[in-house]
């Protein structure tokens, strides 16, 4: 995230959340190795800025986990600031 949008690390929250083959169904058309990833952000950036961010997701999870971009699914979901909070504060109220 660093390298496309500039959050720095210590910025950043990851969880990962491993799911039992029977509680994880999908077409045919994937295999075994299907992975989903899910990113939830803030709103603000532009649709180059999110694409770059789809793009190197795609050639680093390819890279370093041998996971072929059709075993790949990406979903954004942007949030309002004055829906969410950093810190003890609403994420609008941050400077």
């Amino acid at each position: 995230m660093e390298d496309a949008w500039g959050v720095r690390e210590e910025d950043q929250i990851q969880r990962f959340i491993k799911l039992k083959d029977e509680d994880f169904r999908f077409s045919g058309s994937y295999s075994g190795r299907l992975t989903y990833i899910e990113v939830l952000m803030l709103e603000g950036r532009d649709a180059g800025l999110k694409k770059k961010f789809i793009r190197t997701l795609y050639e680093r999870v390819a890279e370093r986990c041998g996971i072929d971009g059709r075993d790949l699914e990406i979903m954004m979901h942007e949030t309002q600031r004055a829906s969410c909070g950093f810190g003890g504060l609403p994420a609008d109220e941050i400077g």
